[in-house]
């Protein structure tokens, strides 16, 4: 069986356009696409999120005949359209892969889409399938891992099920208490944190391991009187994830002198309990008390899938 690759190529908020059979087309083989589009498909939706986007296909009813095509006797023309959405830019950026998209059949796989990382659009395209139509089953490959989604509500993620788990878009960690108070010091924490099966520069993570992705926002004040001048520079970061050193360290904070920000990743194991510890240094320079460090703590447990 002979296996035709339809590479779309998306821009952004483009809709591919459809072209036209040739006159003395009357039949299909299965296995293919045809050149002719769905100018819109409704039907069951199946989502799949890759690192850079979530795809959302939508399957139609299977039909005999398309535009003077009919369906062989062994097979249906089925309508499947996609849109791509990219992710919130989030904690990471610059990603690269491309989305392979399939339709799995008992007789192989139909070549039926690729997606590249820097666009995305609505798209759709008749797919001649062996059997009814009724159950039609989708792989999506990115960076080497494959996940399948079918009508028939079976799914089978692999090395990105993290992707499909709250924690994934990330949720709010307490920093143990949102304020610190030291003498005259003020400390105020937010932060936010991520469990997710990929990251651009490491690639999937290993089996049996997410990335822990932390992106606290830190900001040291003193409390004075009108009478003091103060300036509090931030000095330098011994972060943890669970013990290790993430791969990134901190840095100085949007919010000027005394604030830090920055994003902290770390490979852990998949379940249980992980704990970012951070010794914060910070460098007082008040008159006589001119270099004076202050180190801070806190741990912000959040739990892995």
């Amino acid at each position: 069986m002979a296996s035709v690759r339809n590479t779309v190529a998306l821009a952004a908020g483009a809709v591919v356009v459809a072209v036209g059979l040739t006159a003395c087309q009357s039949s299909s083989d299965t296995g293919r696409v045809l050149d002719e589009r769905p100018a819109g498909v409704e039907g069951d939706d199946l989502t799949v999120r890759v690192p850079s986007a979530e795809i959302v296909f939508t399957v139609g009813s299977p039909v005999d005949e398309v535009d003077g095509v009919d369906a062989p006797g062994n097979g249906a023309i089925v309508p499947i359209g996609w849109k791509v959405t990219r992710q919130p830019a989030g904690p990471f950026a610059g990603f690269t892969a491309e989305s392979e998209v399939e339709v799995v059949t008992d007789e192989g796989s139909i070549d039926l889409v690729t997606i590249d990382d820097e666009s995305g659009a609505d798209a759709a395209a008749w797919v001649v399938v062996p059997g009814n139509g009724e159950d039609v089953e989708l792989r999506v490959t990115y960076d080497g891992v494959a996940q399948t989604v079918s009508t028939g509500g079976e799914s089978e993620y692999g090395a990105a099920a993290a992707y499909y788990d709250p924690a994934a878009d990330g949720i709010d960690v307490p920093c143990g208490a949102t304020v610190w108070k030291r003498e005259d010091l003020l400390l105020e924490c937010r932060t936010t944190a991520w469990v997710l099966p990929h990251a651009p520069d490491s690639g999937w993570a290993d089996e049996g391991s997410v990335y822990a992705v932390v992106q606290p926002r830190l900001r040291l004040e003193r409390i004075l009187d009108a009478t003091q001048r103060l300036e509090t520079v931030f000095v330098q970061d011994r972060s943890t994830l669970d013990g290790k050193a993430p791969a990134v360290a901190l840095e100085r904070g949007d919010s000027g002198t005394g604030s830090v920000g920055g994003v902290l990743v770390a490979q852990v194991p998949s379940g249980g309990d992980h704990v970012w510890q951070a010794s914060l240094g910070f460098e007082i320079t008040e008159g006589a008390r001119k270099g004076e460090a202050v180190a801070l703590e806190a741990d912000l447990p959040f739990r892995g899938r």
